[in-house]
């Protein structure tokens, strides 16, 4: 998550790539373990499984900051008058949420299906 926020802020375009190539990397990671033939689909599915977790993890700290009063403490700290919006109008923070969880896990899922691709074949090639 730390990666994802230092690529963020420093090229911003390099955070999709920065998906597919951690949904790649998380399929090759299990192919190397199981030995296993994985389809496209199942491959898609555990290449967005990181998104999905990263998702919920982000969804929980988003949650903690608007609905605890630490967490209204701490962005109050800040005195950052663009945090204060977000404590004061949370509704804001639902779309980019759900945007980051569909291009995170489509990115995901691409990167996966990319390492399945590329999975040595059983038998014979013709």
């Amino acid at each position: 998550m730390l990666a994802i926020a230092v690529v963020a802020m420093i090229a911003p375009a390099l955070v999709v790539p920065l998906f597919v190539a951690a949904g790649f990397i998380s399929v090759r990671l299990y192919l190397n373990r199981s030995k296993e033939i994985l389809k496209p689909f199942g491959a898609a599915f555990l290449g967005a499984m990181p998104w999905v977790w990263f998702f919920i993890l982000q969804a929980i700290g988003t949650a903690f900051l608007i609905f605890s009063a630490q967490g209204h403490e701490f962005v109050r700290a800040l005195k950052n008058p663009e945090f204060t919006k977000f404590i004061d109008n949370p509704a804001q923070q639902v779309l980019p949420l759900l945007l980051g969880f569909l291009i995170g896990t489509v990115s995901g899922a691409l990167g996966g299906i990319l390492a399945a691709r590329w999975q040595p074949r059983n038998g014979p090639s013709h």
